[in-house]
């Protein structure tokens, strides 16, 4: 397996009403490391923040076969996130790459936000497309 990690430059701050409301709602969940967090194809329905430890994202090539890494996520990022805006199915396998604690934010997440606390969300909403544009940039600029 080649490693070729990309490290997104936008994080999340674990600081603050805004991330205080969706700690309040999300679900913190474990993972083991080197546990399988979602596998390529699958069907999303969330996203991950990771709140502690690290995540790895593998790709299989569908030609070769041949397994590659394209990111780790740190503490303070996220994946998953097109999955959840999307509805997409899953554009890698994410495993952790450590012990990893995350949140774990879901439509029904984003629903209540959006009605109790609705500043929030917005903020949520900026860092989505902060985060997703930042991953856009740097895939262009691999593929150059």
């Amino acid at each position: 397996m080649s490693v070729e990690p990309d490290f997104w430059e936008v994080s999340w701050r674990f600081d603050g009403a805004s991330f205080e409301a969706l700690l309040a709602e999300g679900e913190e969940v474990n993972f083991a490391a080197d546990e399988v967090i979602c596998q390529q194809g699958d069907p999303a329905d969330c996203m991950y923040l990771v709140l502690d430890g690290y995540a790895v994202a593998v790709v299989v090539d569908k030609d070769s076969g041949r397994e590659r890494a394209v990111s780790i996520i740190p503490e303070g990022q996220s994946f998953g996130e097109l999955g959840l805006l999307m509805k997409q199915r899953r554009t890698a396998t994410v495993s952790a790459g450590t012990d990893l604690k995350a949140l774990k934010i879901t439509q029904e997440v984003l629903r209540n936000l959006e009605q109790k606390q609705p500043e929030s969300a917005m903020t949520l909403y900026k860092k989505l497309a902060r985060t997703l544009a930042q991953q856009m940039v740097a895939f262009e600029e691999a593929h150059r």
